[in-house]
């Protein structure tokens, strides 16, 4: 199962005479089919753009080998550019843009093999290159096409697809890639339609990826930086000039992203390792060990921490791989501790059903990746100087600390 945080009708689909025309068509030689992927208008620029500013031919292999969060699918993205930044994110961004119009949008047997789980993989094949094609790949390649005004009938490039021994194939051609994880969708995403939905205060906080409301987007704080923009379903209020915001549009909101898993089955996960709570826990660390133990001294492990009551970082410099999944909230109330998702790329699920409760950032200096899901509460950040990676979900997405950057990857 994967998980989507996109409209159906946005550009992040296809459009429809694209999908309409999304066809395989067998090669002449009978080897090779092609399924046309025709790309929306802000994909096709993007694409335009990184190939006009191509520095020079891809002469070896330079790779993103991209993980899509919440999906089983890697992208190979090779890259003209190595060690530069903004060229980097600008790769990263049209990966991200360029996925779901291929792969999660296809009506072909790409679509097809992605459903069952044969295909694991492709390769966004859009520049001049030297690097050898594939030798041995799925049975059809995507074209991507661009179809607006501007580039109607264009040919970008070539997506191949993977199975798993494909895949593994194409990795040891690869040597070391650059390895990333994205988020598809917004960063952050608050369902709920009040005048609070999305409420941004504190300073200097940092979003890279959409910042999406159900409600009012209100921007209250003090020199954000929020490159990609936002997009709210009533209206903005912005209280001061002094941020650097990408562009706002008004649009409908859509459903929450959701866990790619039940309660249950985390709860089945839980329990299998020793790791189920029926009250609340403050997870600490042992003084003499360094593991992890809940306060009244009982061990956790790492993996999937299920817990009926709330759960609670209490100790600082904690690293571990966890999935927490809580019943009332769970606080990241920790300092200097470093989170990443231990399955499904999920870090935090809260059932809570009062904004005391959501999933919260209240330490400070953390380093936090996977996705945080609150959607009947709040997701909110009010410590300081804490990087969270990945997508939050909830009913109203609150900041109120400061030096944060909350990322989907891309950056």
């Amino acid at each position: 199962m994967f998980v989507k945080d996109f409209p159906a009708s946005a550009g992040g689909r296809l459009c429809a005479l694209g999908a309409a025309l999304s066809l395989a068509i067998p090669c002449a030689n009978g080897q090779q089919a092609q399924e046309d992927f025709f790309l929306s208008g802000s994909a096709s620029t993007a694409t335009e753009s990184a190939i006009a500013s191509v520095q020079e031919p891809v002469e070896e292999w330079n790779c993103f080998d991209v993980t899509i969060a919440g999906h089983v699918l890697n992208a190979i993205m090779p890259s003209d550019a190595g060690g530069n930044a903004a060229r980097r994110e600008e790769l990263l961004r049209l990966t991200k843009a360029l996925v779901p119009e291929t792969v999660l949008a296809s009506s072909g047997s790409i679509g097809s093999d992605y459903a069952s789980g044969a295909l694991v993989a492709v390769e966004l094949a859009i520049f001049d290159t030297t690097i050898p094609a594939p030798t041995a790949r799925m049975g059809t390649d995507g074209i991507l096409k661009g179809y607006d005004a501007q580039s109607q009938g264009v040919t970008y490039g070539t997506m191949y697809c993977y199975n798993a021994a494909q895949y593994a194939a194409r990795q040891a051609q690869m040597g070391s890639p650059i390895e990333v994880k994205l988020w598809l969708g917004a960063v952050t995403h608050s369902d709920s339609s009040g005048t609070l939905s999305t409420n941004l205060l504190g300073a200097d906080n940092t979003f890279y990826g959409v910042v999406k409301s159900g409600g009012r987007f209100r921007l209250g704080g003090d020199t954000y930086t929020i490159e990609d923009g936002a997009r709210y379903a009533t209206d903005e209020v912005i209280n001061v000039s002094n941020h650097t915001l990408g562009q706002r549009l008004q649009e409908a909101d859509h459903a929450l992203r959701v866990a790619p898993r039940s309660m249950l089955d985390y709860f089945t996960l839980a329990t299998a390792s020793g790791n189920y709570f029926s009250t609340d826990i403050t997870i600490v660390t042992d003084p003499i060990s360094g593991s992890m133990k809940t306060l009244a001294g009982a061990p956790v492990s790492e993996g999937v921490i299920y817990c009926a009551g709330s759960i609670t970082i209490g100790s600082n410099s904690i690293v571990a791989d966890v999935t927490l999944v809580a019943e009332e909230g769970v606080d990241f109330a920790g300092s200097t501790c470093s989170f990443s998702a231990h399955t499904d790329d999920l870090l935090a699920w809260s059932l809570g059903t009062n904004n005391a409760e959501g999933v919260s950032v209240s330490g400070s200096s953390n380093t936090l990746e996977g996705t945080h899901l609150a959607p009947d509460s709040r997701f909110s950040v009010s410590g300081s100087g804490n990087s969270v990676t990945g997508a939050a979900a909830a009913n109203i997405v609150k900041v109120t600390g400061s030096d944060n950057t909350v990322s989907d990857g891309t950056r």
